[in-house]
């Protein structure tokens, strides 16, 4: 019997991962396994996402929930159900399957995941944080949940949490990118170089009005700006230049009289002359050739 067992799962799971097959192919395999066992719910939870994929989402949702019936203490048929409803739009009803999924069995790591990914999802970050704390207790090496927590951390603006769990996922994962990484902040900077950093960016904002609208005092974008006009990675400070930016695509909003008269800060002549050349061509590509005349962009 166990053989049996055996044989109808491996049918299972070789259905499972014909995922990226067309969905009328899945339904033939989910069906074939229901003839031959009418309660295994992995096949029922099959086909419903293969319904779901051939846009019938409320005969999906009839699949899970026969999967329900058929096991209504399994952690698993729940917080598929949840997943569905979820896609469905249905947040209340997801809710209860997700708390009915943890209630099963608290310790569940697929449904305590399900769960916090869901509240992640809704700007619900302490809630999620919840759920992932407790998979973080149960499994302290998972490196996945360690992440995603930090990300909630991040969201809700506990930079410490956040960069002790993310530190604590680099040191458990030697490999990442991130184990060699020495972050400028350690450098030490006087007062009076972050002084003359924090007015450069004070400049830079009013002459930028529509980068000022996305920063305030307290952002960490803003403070990071002024370490490096502080001298941070070159080691003097640096001036805010409130000229527009010769070689960019960005949207110039430096409220001068010049720009406002169509003409750009610090344009000549030869601005006017490169502008006609076209878009994306460099001064160098048209030099003087070896023999006196003048190349194009193709070399002719």
């Amino acid at each position: 019997m166990n053989r049996f067992r055996r044989s109808i799962t491996a049918i299972a799971i070789a259905a499972c991962l014909s995922v990226c097959s067309a969905s009328v192919a899945q339904t033939t395999d989910a069906d074939a396994v229901i003839k031959i066992d009418a309660k295994h719910i992995d096949a029922y939870h099959l086909r419903g996402w293969a319904r779901y994929a051939q846009g019938k989402p409320n005969e999906a949702l009839k699949e899970f929930d026969r999967a329900v019936r058929i096991a209504p203490k399994n952690v698993v048929c729940y917080w598929h159900r949840a997943e569905l409803l979820v896609s469905m739009g249905r947040i209340d009803a997801a809710k209860k399957d997700f708390d009915a999924a943890v209630r099963l069995d608290p310790n569940d790591p697929m449904a305590l995941s399900a769960r916090g990914n869901f509240w992640l999802s809704r700007g619900e970050w302490d809630k999620g944080i919840k759920n992932l704390s407790v998979l973080i207790r149960i499994d302290p090496s998972d490196v996945d949940t360690l992440v995603q927590r930090g990300w909630a951390y991040h969201s809700k603006g506990h930079w410490d949490k956040a960069i002790a769990d993310l530190k604590t996922a680099i040191r458990l994962h030697p490999d990442d990118a991130g184990a060699d990484y020495k972050p400028h902040a350690e450098a030490k900077l006087s007062p009076a170089a972050l002084a003359h950093g924090q007015e450069q960016v004070r400049r830079m904002l009013k002459d930028r009005p529509n980068m000022a609208r996305h920063v305030d005092e307290s952002d960490v974008l803003r403070k990071w700006a002024a370490r490096k006009f502080a001298g941070e990675d070159l080691g003097v400070t640096i001036d805010w230049d409130p000229l527009e930016p010769r070689h960019t695509l960005a949207q110039h909003s430096t409220p001068t009289d010049e720009y406002r008269r169509g003409r750009r800060p610090g344009q000549d002549n030869a601005g006017q002359r490169r502008r006609r050349r076209g878009a994306g061509e460099h001064p160098s590509d048209q030099r003087p050739a070896p023999n006196g005349s003048r190349k194009d962009a193709s070399g002719n």
